[in-house]
């Protein structure tokens, strides 16, 4: 299954953009783009980024009913239960009203068997830790030590190409960002 991903960058010419394809992780195409393109790309980097630290605040604020809920039954694991069972009924009615096509069943079966299951895996294995830790640490702690996990992770994974995703090698802009981010988090764990 391939997967593709294009993405703008600015070009030597101040009025032109880089258009960058990848497929399957390898560089398959370039070209130039108009300014105006980078205009509606920059447009929507910023609402993509707004709806990224949404999807961030939500985090935050289900972890904190969800570890209420696993104090309350005195199981972390239940309460993973009840997220993810409450959050497939969610999600099934998300399909319904704001899907527009249907599952094509033959490139479903074009998907390895273990994509279905193994980020199950690993979200519950994660989301468990998280309710098990922010009543001993506290949310902000164990979300900075998460987000930290996270960013090492993403820095790594996308230097490598891990995951079948593009590559993103590592900058000095991006060993510095993550320095200071995780800077942040040492003085947000300090006292």
């Amino acid at each position: 299954m391939a997967i593709e991903m294009t993405d703008l960058q600015n070009s030597t010419s101040k009025n032109e953009l880089k258009l960058i394809s990848y497929k399957d992780g390898e560089q398959v195409l370039n070209g130039l783009v108009s300014s105006n393109a980078g205009n509606i790309y920059h447009m929507n980097q910023q609402l993509l980024s707004t709806i990224a630290f949404l999807g961030g605040v939500c985090l935050a604020i289900q972890s904190g009913f969800s570890t209420q809920l696993g104090s309350l039954l005195k199981k972390p694991i239940l309460a993973s239960m009840a997220t993810y069972t409450s959050g497939a009924l969610f999600a099934l009615i998300f399909v319904l009203l704001f899907s527009k096509d249907t599952l094509n069943l033959q490139s479903a079966k074009q998907v390895p068997t273990h994509l279905w299951f193994i980020g199950g895996l690993f979200s519950i294995t994660g989301i468990t830790l998280y309710y098990f830790t922010i009543p001993k640490l506290g949310i902000a702690k164990m979300m900075s030590l998460g987000l930290c996990g996270q960013l090492i992770l993403s820095v790594v994974a996308g230097h490598f190409g891990w995951f079948n995703l593009p590559l993103e090698p590592i900058s000095t802009k991006k060993v510095i960002g993550a320095a200071a981010m995780i800077v942040g988090i040492i003085f947000i764990n300090s006292k």
